[in-house]
């Protein structure tokens, strides 16, 4: 029993620094700011994301499932930790789960975002094909867009149709393609946005240059693919170095678990859990910043 106890503990403190040092960094943009506008600054973010993502839900229902998480996550892993021996093993991961449970909500949002949004990069090469082939047959530039959207997918569907609407409200098709750049954060499509302004205002073949864009843009998602492959080895050297700290301590838990409860008896033991903690968080965004690498 004092093994897995022990075992648990660690698992709870290697993930406390990160939420606290999330948690201290919202709490510190809250403090600076009224509860009011704190409110609404997050509910205009949280509804242009949603609106992004075409998810018609209210913003208002994202923020009250914040503070739900916030306060359920506590009483709920408190609850199921109660019967542990050490309690503040049962603080910690109250408190732990708490605090994720707060910005859970926003966290699934950038990941919903970031997956759309590299969906539609993939699909925009596919695109590109189908505006350039539908211009050479003859089709007019509203026309082949009008095209893409019905043979396309969601979310290059979604967008395109969008800026096709705009248009027929009166908006011109060059404003309705920036608009739609402001909508989806991708250089990829801002280069071809450009480009079209730029060829329907001076002139130029339509066609050729949505060919040459679908083989840039193809040839950087190749290049893009290739460093996320070797930067993976990186990341995997990364989790299993952060890892070796945890691994140690449950080790020393099971051959000599003594010393372990002398350690963990003493302020200085605490002390040492924490520096490991804040050690182990700068490695990682260490590590994250040398593999990660903008094409």
């Amino acid at each position: 029993m004092a093994h897995s106890q022990y075992f648990i503990m660690y698992l709870v403190l290697f993930a406390t620094l990160i939420s606290v040092i999330i948690f201290i960094y919202g709490a510190w943009k809250i403090i600076q700011m009224p509860y009011g506008k704190y409110e609404e600054r997050y509910l205009q973010v949280a509804s242009g994301k949603l609106n992004q993502m075409f998810v018609f839900l209210p913003p208002e229902a994202v923020l009250y499932l914040k503070f739900s998480a916030l306060f359920f996550g506590f009483l709920i892993f408190y609850y199921i930790f109660s019967g542990v021996q050490f309690k503040i093993v049962q603080y910690v991961v109250a408190i732990t789960a708490s605090i994720c449970g707060f910005f859970l909500p926003e966290w699934i949002m950038n990941m919903m975002q970031n997956k759309r949004l590299n969906k539609f990069e993939l699909q925009l090469v596919e695109g590109l094909t189908t505006l350039s082939n539908s211009l050479k047959a003859g089709f007019s530039f509203p026309q082949a867009l009008d095209l893409l959207v019905k043979e396309g997918t969601p979310p290059i569907s979604q967008e395109f149709g969008l800026v096709l609407k705009e248009n027929k409200l009166g908006v011109s098709l060059e404003d309705a393609l920036v608009n739609l750049t402001r909508r989806v954060a991708s250089e990829d499509l801002d280069l071809v946005v450009t480009s079209v302004v730029l060829t329907r205002e001076l002139g130029g073949n339509l066609s050729t240059i949505f060919e040459r864009l679908a083989h840039t843009i193809r040839e950087r998602l190749k290049l893009k693919g290739k460093i996320q492959a070797l930067t993976s080895q990186g990341i995997m050297q990364g989790w299993v170095v952060g890892l070796m700290p945890v691994g140690l301590g449950v080790m020393i838990s099971v051959i000599s678990p003594d010393m372990m409860d002398a350690f963990l008896a003493s302020i200085v033991g605490w002390i040492l859990i924490g520096l490991i903690i804040i050690l182990e968080v700068i490695g990682a965004f260490v590590i994250k910043k040398i593999v990660t690498i903008d094409i």
